[in-house]
């Protein structure tokens, strides 16, 4: 391959090279290979002209190549943008971290990550907080004096409410799912009405038996919150290494 820039999507346990297909990022998808670089693999694709720029579509490709591979193979996400110079460059840095990525690789072996997010619906926040949502609709026929006192109690009970349920559903749904699973990271809510953004570890053979639980959950739960799923994925909250992917002083 021309020492043209390369886009790397992460390292896999891959033996031998494939290709899989126009898949990649860049505009029209870039071509996806999987180099093997003795015990593990790059998964590599021409860098686009002109950088990557954090449009949705190079978003989504990114992701798409790690999902696919994360559904048979262990993945160590790299992060996205990131371009390395050339081929060589790549090797080079791979070479000197080989050790690293090596105990990382074996860490992680066969092991992907869950994501669930959990939203916290309206109707249920807001009869929680002492009001009926019915009565509500018709506080515009209020004075709007009224209105305006009548919408800050109303924000404060909900925000109060909310607030309690976090403290309440967010351990309780993490330890109800933990039998599942090797381990768990609670990230930021993403959205106001996000209760839980929660990402799990767990076996690839187990995943099947967790999602089942959040499906069961989820039932549960029905009448106060609703649940995002997503698996599997490669471990992107369960990486440990962070590989400086440049040259070294004197090679730029």
């Amino acid at each position: 391959m021309a020492e043209t820039g390369l886009y790397l999507y992460g390292i896999t346990d891959a033996a031998e090279e494939a290709w899989l297909g126009p898949v990649g990022v860049g505009e029209p998808p870039a071509e996806v290979r999987i180099v093997p670089l003795g015990g593990f693999a790059a998964v590599l694709s021409p860098a686009p002209d002109g950088g990557v720029a954090p449009k949705t579509a190079h978003l989504l490709a990114h992701d798409r190549v790690l999902s696919t591979l994360a559904r048979h193979r262990t993945v160590l996400p790299v992060a996205f943008g990131t371009v390395i110079p050339g081929e060589e460059v790549l090797k080079d840095c791979l070479s000197r971290y080989r050790s690293v990525i090596t105990r990382e690789l074996e860490r992680l072996r066969d092991k992907v990550e869950a994501e669930l997010k959990a939203f916290w619906v309206p109707e249920a926040v807001v009869r929680a907080a002492g009001y009926d949502p019915a009565r509500l609709g018709m506080v515009h026929r209020l004075h709007p004096a009224r209105r305006y006192e009548m919408a800050v109690q109303v924000g404060q009970a909900v925000e109060a409410t909310v607030e309690a349920w976090r403290q309440r559903f967010v351990p309780e749904l993490c330890n109800q799912l933990a039998p599942w699973c090797l381990g768990y990271r609670l990230n930021q809510p993403l959205s106001v009405r996000m209760l839980l953004n929660a990402a799990f570890l767990v076996s690839r053979d187990r995943e099947p038996e967790l999602a089942r639980t959040v499906q069961v959950l989820g039932d549960r739960y029905a009448d106060r919150l609703s649940f995002k799923y997503v698996a599997p994925l490669p471990p992107y909250n369960f990486v440990e290494i962070n590989l400086p992917w440049r040259q070294r002083k004197g090679e730029e």
